[in-house]
C-alpha cells in the first residue's frame, strides 16, 4: 500500500474523511444552536448525512482511483485463498508452468521452421519444391 501514498491516494482519503467530519460537526453545531441536545443532534446529523462509507466509495469512484483499491483487495483475497489450499496452489502453478513451456516450445518450433526464411537460401528464386507423383500411372502411360 506504500505505492498508493506516492500518488497522493492516502492523502486524498484522509482529506475526504476530514471534510465529512467537518460537515457532520457543522450540522451538529447548527442543531445544538437550535436547541437540541448534543447526542440527539449527533444522531440526527448522521442520519441526515447518510451512509458515510457509501459516500466515501462514490467519491473515490469519481476520482477514478477506485480500481486500484479494488485490485489491491482482489489480490489480497486471492493470496489468502491460495494460502488456504496449498494442494490447489501447487497444482495450478504446475499446470501454468507446463502450459507456458508447451506454448513457448510450439511457438519456437513454428518460428524456426515456418516463419523465418531458410538460412541457406539467399534468393528465394533458387528454392526448388520436389513433390512425389504417381509413378505407376506415369509408367503405365509410357508403356501404352
Amino acid at each position: 500500500m506504500k505505492w498508493f501514498s506516492s500518488f497522493g491516494f492516502q492523502r486524498r482519503k484522509r482529506e475526504l474523511q476530514e471534510e465529512i467530519d467537518a460537515h457532520l460537526r457543522m450540522a451538529i453545531a447548527d442543531r445544538v444552536a437550535r436547541g437540541e441536545t448534543a447526542e440527539t443532534a449527533r444522531h440526527a446529523a448522521a442520519r441526515e448525512f447518510g451512509n458515510v462509507p457509501f459516500v466515501q466509495d462514490v467519491t473515490r469512484e469519481m476520482w477514478g482511483q477506485a480500481w486500484r483499491e479494488q485490485l489491491g483487495r482482489d489480490v489480497r483475497y486471492a493470496l489468502r485463498q491460495l494460502r488456504k489450499s496449498p494442494s490447489f496452489t501447487i497444482t495450478a502453478t504446475a499446470m501454468l508452468a507446463i502450459a507456458i513451456c508447451a506454448n513457448s516450445t510450439v511457438f519456437s518450433w513454428i518460428d524456426g521452421t515456418m516463419l523465418r526464411p531458410m538460412h541457406g537460401a539467399r534468393d528465394t528464386g533458387e528454392l526448388v519444391s520436389l513433390q512425389r507423383g504417381e509413378l505407376l500411372s506415369d509408367s503405365a502411360l509410357l508403356l501404352s
